[in-house]
């Protein structure tokens, strides 16, 4: 499954698949990322505070992995 970029000079859509859409919202306060799942009966939607300025995501039925790009010369690992 291919990570999609998402471009934070707007809101966009970073993934939409068989398993759910993952958003991304930019605001004056603040940026966000919502999760939505197709099927509601096995996982229910997330708000996630993007202060890290994820760009691209990918998602399956286990995992949302987030990304960016690096911001400077040391590697950031949560």
């Amino acid at each position: 499954m291919l990570a999609k970029k998402c471009n934070f000079s707007c809101a966009g859509l970073q993934v939409w698949n068989s398993i759910g859409i993952v958003r991304c919202y930019n605001a004056e306060d603040g940026n966000s990322i919502d999760v939505e799942f197709h099927d509601t009966s096995l996982h229910h939607s997330l708000h996630i505070n993007n202060f890290l300025k994820h760009t691209m995501a990918t998602l399956t039925e286990e995992v949302l992995a987030l990304a960016s790009e690096v911001q400077d010369e040391t590697s950031r690992y949560i």
